[in-house]
């Protein structure tokens, strides 16, 4: 098990603890406050454990300091098992593939970034970006300039990127990493592949060509995207259902924020990582989860296109002029759990039973809603 994952700590099973042994152990232990013990006395072999229990919290703190984690489970009874209790590594825990609702940020999405750098060739100095949120299936893909790389990345603010795994892409990393936002994680550089990419995009939608999403005239970001599945693939062990679609993020619909400019402005974050104070915590009335993080997106990338800025101002002055809609509106709201997050964990088979209850009183909301916008709006609200 740890030779197939050698770049991450193995939590390996063994009845009601996790256990880590040599250099795991003796990382574990310091970033966890463990004491190292033995395993065999003679040979000396370091481990270090925590109880089942007891795993979330001290995932998630390893989590935080950069670690990747594969969790080695037991595959079978011991007390049925003949000699060894067969074992596998079920999933592995990066910072930007999370899917568990103690381990994220209501508010804000975790987003994984995987980046495609322009070859040494190409005369269109653009670089491939796909950043997809794990935990709800939310996929988006763009090919901005690479002059513009820093303010997109301070944009997107995700917690993981992946690199190429090579030496023209040693500068990128190192610059990634001056940027202080998320772990780099570098990938094999195949992964980037264009035909990689395309069979692998092709095969999860189950698509003959991938027109429809606009891959086809955006060659790095197709290989980013492809990239992208293929470390949730890896990471997951599960099924990915829940990512059904990608969206392009088209920059001439929207106002492009220099990184500097967004910090000085105080929108969604100040400099010291509060919220308190910025543009975000005066507008922030939202009721679910999942509006919250549609108006940090919405903050982030203010509309220039005149049509869809007359769109949500007709929106907003309907709702302003009818107090007592609003006022309903806002009550069936409440009771509204983050759906996104839920079905994430449903098509990845880490769902609970509090889970399953949280989707059915969100469910139950819904007809009630829907009959309150029809009579109310002679258009759809998006």
């Amino acid at each position: 098990a740890k030779e197939s994952h050698p770049d991450a700590l193995l939590f390996f099973r063994m009845g009601d603890f996790y256990e880590m042994f040599f250099d795991d152990a003796k990382v574990a232990s310091e970033a966890l406050g463990l004491t190292l013990t033995a395993r065999d006395k003679q040979k000396q072999i370091p481990m270090a454990g925590v109880p089942v229990k007891a795993a979330p919290g001290s995932l998630q703190k390893l989590l935080d300091q950069g670690h990747k984690v594969a969790v080695c489970e037991q595959m079978e009874d011991p007390k049925q098992a003949k000699g060894v209790v067969a074992r596998e590594v079920v999933r592995v825990l990066t910072p930007g593939t999370l899917t568990e609702e103690e381990s994220l940020e209501p508010s804000r999405s975790n987003f994984l970034l995987a980046i495609r750098p322009p070859g040494t060739r190409e005369r269109r100095r653009v670089v491939g970006l796909a950043w997809v949120d794990c935990s709800t299936g939310r996929f988006f893909v763009s090919e901005p300039d690479e002059g513009a790389l820093a303010d997109e990345i301070a944009r997107i603010m995700p917690s993981e990127i992946l690199v190429p795994d090579d030496e023209a892409s040693e500068t990128l990393a190192q610059t990634i990493q001056a940027l202080g936002i998320g772990t780099v994680t570098r990938v094999p550089p195949w992964t980037l592949d264009g035909e990689t990419a395309k069979r692998a995009l092709k095969e999860h939608f189950a698509v003959a060509s991938l027109r429809a999403f606009g891959l086809d005239r955006r060659p790095s970001a197709l290989g980013a995207a492809g990239a992208a599945l293929a470390y949730l693939g890896e990471t997951q062990r599960a099924s990915l259902g829940h990512v059904t679609r990608i969206e392009t993020h088209d920059a001439a619909g929207v106002l492009r924020l220099e990184r500097t400019t967004r910090r000085r402005l105080d929108l969604v974050q100040r400099p010291d990582g509060t919220r308190a104070g910025t543009l975000l915590s005066v507008l922030d009335r939202t009721r679910t989860a999942m509006g919250a993080r549609l108006l940090r997106e919405w903050i982030l990338t203010p509309l220039t296109d005149r049509p869809a800025l007359e769109w949500r101002l007709d929106a907003v002055e309907e709702f302003v002029k009818d107090s007592y809609l609003r006022q309903d509106l806002r009550e069936c709201l409440r009771r509204v759990r983050d759906v996104e997050r839920i079905l994430g964990r449903v098509a990845t088979n880490r769902a609970n039973a509090r889970d399953l209850a949280s989707l059915g009183q969100s469910l139950e909301v819904l007809p009630p809603l829907s009959a309150m916008l029809e009579k109310a709006y002679s258009q759809p609200l998006a």
